[in-house]
């Protein structure tokens, strides 16, 4: 952690997911899902007694419709996500200590063949879309973009592994509005397990 007077007080930041998916193939190119996620972030903040370990627990519901063209070696999608996002924040709602923030989700994505693997890249915008989002207008809504680049392998017919650089971009918000975006990079590793009934 850097020192509290330097305003640096995130050194180490872990994300954890846990997510729950039922799909609904409607056609060759169509789906619907509906998903369940726990997101778990510990990190380091600043508070008024010094610096301390916190955690955040988020709960989401969301629900996807989803367009996949399948070519020869390349594919693409688009897709198109509803997220009811549940947060506890004791500090900033310390009566009811969750927080409502629903928001929409656009994404573009393309994956290409390269030998036994694949290179996946996407990019995704996020919209939110509670009460009080638009600080002083209405393009501070969007908020948050991710891009990714991930080189990834099918290991078996119910596995397949993931790994490559995340671009996360975070738009900064003061009482007058956009003071610019902030840019994370980080090296992520995804693993896809397939159950099938």
């Amino acid at each position: 952690p850097g020192e509290v007077e330097d305003g640096r007080n995130v050194r180490a930041l872990v994300f954890a997911y846990t997510e729950c998916d039922v799909t609904r193939t409607l056609n060759e190119a169509w789906s619907l899902t509906a998903s369940y996620t726990h997101e778990w972030v510990p990190s380091n903040v600043v508070r008024v007694e010094g610096l301390q370990r916190d955690t955040r627990n988020e709960h989401r519901a969301w629900l996807q419709s989803k367009y996949q063209h399948k070519g020869d070696k390349l594919s693409w999608w688009w897709r198109m996500r509803w997220d009811q996002r549940f947060i506890e924040d004791l500090e900033l709602n310390p009566e009811s200590r969750w927080l409502v923030r629903p928001r929409w989700r656009q994404q573009l994505g393309a994956s290409v063949d390269l030998g036994q693997g694949s290179l996946v890249a996407s990019t995704e915008g996020f919209v939110e879309a509670w009460e009080g989002a638009n600080v002083t207008s209405g393009e501070d809504r969007f908020r948050e973009a991710w891009s990714s680049l991930q080189y990834g392998r099918v290991l078996n017919d119910r596995f397949r592994w993931e790994v490559g650089p995340l671009v996360v971009s975070w738009k900064k918000l003061g009482a007058e509005g956009s003071l610019g975006w902030e840019h994370y990079c980080y090296l992520q590793s995804t693993a896809f397990f397939t159950l099938g009934l």
